[in-house]
């Protein structure tokens, strides 16, 4: 026959292939998908990206740097020492640096180190490692025992929470929080549970007075820690401290770590993951505190970190943790080795590393040792932070100023085309994309030409935010795309 009669539809007749594609549907033995993927959060960062590339918009959204190398810049040894040059110099020996690792990296390739290398980073790159950190950690780091690299920091914690951590366990999480953590405890069955980084209530109401222009800072945001003891239960099995802090830029003081960590001894099951990938982002001489060289951590913290976010290099994807190799039972979920589980976990999902990358970094951290780079980082990164917040503040929109980080968070409900989305404020059990400061951030890429990312995903309870209205913006750009933004903010000012 030439047609095929749709049971459905008897009266249908359809051509033979249609039918029978339709009888396959109906009749389909395929398995349901459970996967846990399926409980996945939505990414934010995708849907604003694809956002402020379809319309166009300046992406002040996600951290990845996008600074230029200034034409004037040659190839000169990374060895010079620039230490003594003024403030004003930092982008150049910055741009110095990372001309030399593109470079280097260049130079790997042609010479056929294109192959796999040792899964726990290639040793050339843990060595540099161990030379460069050693100091700051006050003992000597075991470059092949104690250092494991990822694809990525962000792998890095995904083979921590796969190593460590099993399903109905819980994470404690300082809120906000970098999403990753959320979606990765997911895939896993972990279980994560937000310690509020708040403001008082006296702060937080200023915050929200539209008639108050006091100046506030991430210093301003702190946490309880009555509400830390309440939120760990016998399932807590790691906490994820985050310094300096995103979205926030809060810089965690040694008097705040140990208070944290006077919470925590008495709750000796629980890990510490570090994240400590801003770390050479610290402005106005605030100090980046490293928890695993206080007394007695070193054997219960695992610290993480990115070449990335150090070099402005996202894209290489190299990360790093330093973990003590025979922690002691006393604080151990599993009685083996952690960093030999971690990194055995690694070589089962990427197996390792990309080697031209990992040896680029090694050099580039062996002339960053010398040439005054680490030192120059932030104050560039400093200026860049002032001229936007300088512009936030003429604008009205209330900067928590950061101490440290990529990021700087605002309050725009003091922009009028919020008015439409402040009987939200109050809404209960909204959906993250139905919530104020989402739907303003869209608006704000869409219609106003600037993409800026809400926080409200980045909370597990949006009445710990400081505002309904508040975003998060990145200011780890070039010069052009700052003063671009800087434009776009002093219009809105203008708007009525």
């Amino acid at each position: 026959p030439r047609s095929f009669e749709c049971p459905m539809l008897s009266s249908t007749r359809l051509p033979r292939s249609v039918g029978h594609a339709l009888w396959r549907r109906a009749f389909s033995t395929a398995p349901e998908v459970k996967s846990p993927a399926l409980n996945l959060r939505k990414n934010v960062f995708a849907e604003f990206s694809g956002l402020a590339v379809a319309h166009n918009s300046l992406n002040l959204g996600q951290g990845f740097p996008s600074y230029g190398t200034p034409s004037y810049v040659t190839k000169l040894s990374p060895c010079i020492c620039l230490r003594q040059w003024t403030d004003g110099f930092a982008h150049v020996i910055c741009s110095l640096l990372r001309r030399f690792m593109k470079e280097a990296a260049i130079e790997f390739i042609q010479q056929e180190q294109n192959q796999y290398t040792r899964p726990g980073g290639n040793p050339q790159l843990v060595k540099v490692l161990a030379d460069v950190y050693s100091p700051w950690y006050n003992r000597e780091l075991n470059p092949m025992t104690e250092i494991v690299t990822f694809t990525g920091a962000q792998e890095g914690i995904f083979c921590i929470f796969l190593s460590l951590l099993s399903q109905g366990d819980e994470v404690l999480v300082i809120e906000p929080f970098f999403d990753a953590y959320i979606n990765i405890a997911l895939l896993l069955g972990v279980k994560t549970v937000g310690v509020p980084l708040e403001m008082n209530a006296a702060t937080k109401a200023k915050y929200n007075d539209p008639h108050c222009h006091d100046k506030f800072s991430s210093k301003d945001l702190t946490i309880d820690l009555a509400k830390l003891e309440a939120s760990i239960t016998p399932n807590t099995k790691m906490i994820v401290l985050n310094t300096p802090h995103n979205p926030t830029g809060k810089v965690f003081s040694k008097d705040e770590l140990e208070g944290i960590l006077g919470v925590l001894d008495r709750h000796p099951q629980i890990i510490i993951l570090s994240d400590e990938v801003y770390e050479f982002a610290c402005f106005d001489g605030t100090p980046h505190e490293r928890i695993a060289t206080y007394d007695g951590m070193f054997d219960r913290v695992i610290s993480l970190f990115s070449a990335g976010k150090t070099f402005s290099c996202t894209g290489w994807r190299v990360g790093y943790v330093f973990v003590c190799h025979a922690l002691i039972a006393t604080y151990a979920i599993l009685p083996q080795k952690y960093a030999d589980l971690v990194a055995k976990t690694h070589s089962a999902i990427p197996f390792c590393g990309a080697l031209p990358f990992e040896l680029a970094v090694a050099k580039g951290f062996q002339a960053a040792a010398t040439n005054g780079y680490l030192d120059q980082l932030p104050k560039l990164l400093e200026k860049k932070r002032d001229t936007v917040v300088d512009a936030l503040e003429k604008a009205n929109l209330k900067p928590i100023v950061p101490d440290g980080g990529y990021f700087v968070c605002c309050n725009v409900s003091s922009l009028a085309s919020y008015d439409e989305f402040k009987h939200l404020e109050t809404v209960e059990n909204l959906p993250a994309e139905e919530r104020p400061d989402y739907q303003m951030a869209k608006k704000m890429c869409i219609e106003q030409g600037l993409t800026v990312i809400p926080t409200s995903p980045f909370y597990s309870n949006v009445r710990n935010q400081p505002s309904p209205a508040l975003v998060r913006i990145a200011y780890c750009k070039d010069d052009a795309t700052i003063d671009g933004a800087v434009k776009l903010i002093e219009s809105f000012k203008q708007q009525p």
